[in-house]
C-alpha cells in the first residue's frame, strides 16, 4: 500500500481498479498499475491495435470513448460539449500489483475520513432540464410505437466548475465508501482524473479466448431485488439488450459458442439494485480480444435496440457528445482484456467536472419513474461533489 500513497502525492500517471463489491461476474482482487512507459491517445484504433500486439509483459489501461461509434458505423457526428477528451486514451504500464479488496477498502475508508472534504463548487448545470428529459422520453415512446426502435438509452449530463484545488483521490475514496462497486476505478492521466464506481462488466477475455459480457438493464431502489426479478418491464428491457449482445458476440466468436449463461439475474448495491444477464462465447481462431471489442462496441446497454437506429435517435435527442461516458474503461494486453462500462463516473479536468446518467426507455416506461431512476444513479456522485440539492432543481 505504500506505493499507492506515494503515487497519490506524485505527479505520475497511475490506475487503480478496486473490487469494492464482489458480484458473481467480477474478480475478487484489486490491482494497481504504475510505471508508465508510453501513452497512446487520439482517435486512431489502428495505432492502439499495433501497441496491443506488442504488449506482452506490459499492461495497457485506459478508455475508448463513446464517440468511436462514428469510426465503426455511419452515424451522425455529435457536437463537442464542455470537457473534451480523446476517444482513444491508453497508458502503457510496466508494473501491476494485486491487492486484497478488503485491505484496500480499509485504506480507502481511512483516506476518505482523513482527506475528504466537500469540494467548493462554483456552479453546476445540466444540458437537459427535467421537463425536457420527460418530453424526450415521450418522443422515444412515439418512435417505438411507429416501429423505429424497441428501446433507446436516453442520457443527461451534469457539469460544473470547482473553486480552488480539489483532492481527486479523496473524492474517489469517498465514492468507494458511498457506492462500492465491482469496477471502481481511479485513473490519473495528466490533468484528467477518471473516478468511477461502475457496476457493469462490458467484456472480459482470458488467455484461452473465453469471453464473457454482463449487460445491465433494469434498475430499482436498493434492496428491491425481489420486485425487480418479477418486473415484466425490466425483463423486457433486459431481454432486448441480452439478445443484442448475443448477436454482437457472434460476429467475432466461434459458431455455436455464444450462449446465455444467466438471464434476469439481480444484484443489490448500496444505492440501487440491478438486473443483468451473462453471455459467454469463444473467440474464433485468428481473432483477438480487440477484434471482439470492435465487433461489440459501444456497449449495447448504453444504446438501445436495434443498435444503429437507437444510436441515431439518441444523438438526435441528446445533441452533444457523451465523451468518455457510455464508452469502456479497463485493461488490455496481447493476452487478456477486462473492461467495465463507463457509468457512475465523475470526470475531472483542471477545475471542470462532469458526470452523466440515463436509462433504457421502452414503450411501457413511465417518464416520471425513469427520471427518478436517473436521480438514484446520480445520488452517490452528487453527494461526493456536494451538489445533491442543486441537481434536483435542474
Amino acid at each position: 500500500m505504500r506505493n499507492i500513497k506515494n503515487l497519490i502525492s506524485s505527479d505520475k500517471n497511475f490506475a487503480l481498479l478496486h473490487t469494492g463489491k464482489f458480484v458473481p461476474y467480477s474478480d475478487k482482487n484489486s490491482f494497481l498499475l504504475s510505471d508508465e512507459n508510453d501513452l497512446v491517445r487520439g482517435s486512431d484504433l489502428d495505432v492502439l491495435e499495433k501497441k496491443i500486439k506488442n504488449s506482452r509483459g506490459k499492461y495497457l489501461f485506459g478508455w475508448l470513448g463513446y464517440g468511436l461509434k462514428n469510426k465503426l458505423e455511419k452515424l451522425p457526428e455529435d457536437k463537442d460539449f464542455f470537457i473534451k477528451n480523446d476517444d482513444v486514451n491508453f497508458s502503457e504500464f510496466s508494473q501491476k500489483e494485486n491487492y486484497e479488496p478488503g485491505e484496500l477498502q480499509k485504506i480507502l475508508s481511512e483516506y476518505s475520513a482523513g482527506n475528504y472534504k466537500k469540494p467548493e463548487v462554483k456552479y453546476v448545470r445540466s444540458d437537459m432540464s427535467k421537463a425536457e428529459y420527460l418530453d424526450k422520453i415521450k418522443t422515444i415512446r412515439g418512435r417505438i410505437e411507429r416501429g423505429d426502435v424497441y428501446q433507446a438509452n436516453l442520457t443527461r449530463k451534469f457539469y460544473g466548475e470547482f473553486e480552488g484545488d480539489v483532492n481527486a483521490f479523496a473524492l474517489f475514496a469517498k465514492l468507494s465508501v458511498l457506492s462500492p462497486a465491482p469496477y471502481s476505478v481511479f485513473y490519473k492521466v495528466g490533468e484528467t482524473y477518471i473516478i468511477s464506481s461502475s457496476p457493469e462488466l462490458f467484456l472480459k477475455v482470458d488467455g484461452e479466448g473465453n469471453a464473457v459480457t454482463c449487460p445491465i438493464k433494469g434498475s430499482a431502489r436498493a434492496g428491491a431485488q425481489g420486485e425487480l426479478s418479477v418486473s415484466g418491464k425490466d425483463q423486457s428491457e433486459n431481454l432486448m439488450i441480452t439478445d443484442l449482445m448475443r448477436n454482437d458476440l457472434a460476429r467475432a466468436c466461434e459458431a455455436g459458442s455464444v450462449k446465455v449463461r444467466g438471464l434476469f439475474e439481480t444484484s443489490s448495491f448500496k444505492n440501487i439494485s440491478h438486473m443483468h444477464s451473462t453471455i459467454v462465447g469463444k473467440l474464433k481462431e485468428g481473432n483477438t480480444s480487440f477484434d471482439l471489442i470492435k465487433a461489440i462496441f459501444p456497449p449495447g446497454s448504453m444504446t438501445g435496440a436495434p443498435k444503429i437506429q437507437a444510436m441515431k435517435l439518441c444523438s438526435e435527442l441528446e445533441g452533444i457528445k457523451r465523451g468518455i461516458y457510455s464508452g469502456i474503461l479497463g485493461l488490455i494486453n496481447e493476452d487478456i482484456c477486462q473492461f467495465s462500462v463507463v457509468i457512475r463516473t465523475i470526470i475531472i479536468q483542471g477545475n471542470k467536472f462532469e458526470f452523466q446518467v440515463g436509462g433504457g426507455i421502452v414503450y411501457d416506461s413511465s417518464p416520471e419513474s425513469e427520471w427518478q431512476e436517473t436521480m438514484i444513479k446520480a445520488s452517490a456522485m452528487a453527494e461526493v461533489l456536494g451538489v445533491s440539492k442543486e441537481i434536483e432543481l435542474l
